[in-house]
């Protein structure tokens, strides 16, 4: 598992999936045809499957999803094609029933784990 952090939590990304996409108006005049505007592009859209070890890591994690500001996701990998500033959309997450995790060693071996995603939107 990769590691990451956002806003400095550390995170264990296990699958990456991102979207670019572009805004595009199709108008279809009765004259017949089909005309096509760009209007400008979106901004990026990145899912972050990951887990999260310990409470207080995973409700720092809820609580960025609430507060209008964007926060830096960096990876010890150095993945320079996701790295930046994020907001922080959705958290989804699911606690597993782990009984010793060995993924953070500065924490207890009974600290709970959880699977997470997380949809951040490149501020660009």
């Amino acid at each position: 598992m990769a590691g990451w952090y956002y806003n400095g939590i550390r995170i264990f990304a296990t699958d990456l999936e991102g979207t670019d996409t572009q805004v595009i108006s199709k108008h279809n005049p009765l004259g017949g045809g089909t005309v096509i505007h760009v209007f400008g592009y979106a901004d990026p859209v990145l899912t972050l499957n990951c887990v999260v070890v310990g409470d207080e890591d995973m409700s720092s994690l809820k609580a960025l999803s609430k507060t209008g500001d964007y926060y830096t996701l960096s990876s010890w990998e150095g993945h320079s094609i996701v790295q930046g500033n994020y907001l922080l959309s959705d958290v989804k997450y699911t606690r597993r029933p782990i009984y010793r995790q060995t993924l953070r060693e500065d924490l207890p071996s009974t600290s709970p784990v959880y699977t997470v995603s997380l949809a951040l939107e490149r501020i660009l």
